[in-house]
């Protein structure tokens, strides 16, 4: 996520990088952004409350 999203460095890039395919990458980042959203939704939400 460190470089794809803070360093804005190509997914295919990170992929090659990671040894990984551009798919198993988007798999990452998804179930990356899923346990992000579960783990700091009330943090985010209590944010946005006032």
């Amino acid at each position: 996520m460190t470089l794809v999203y803070y360093a804005d460095m190509p997914q295919k890039e990170v992929a090659k990088r990671m040894g990984i395919t551009l798919n198993a990458l988007e798999g990452i980042l998804k179930r990356a952004r899923k346990w992000m959203i579960k783990r700091y939704k009330d943090q985010y939400d209590r944010l946005h409350d006032i």
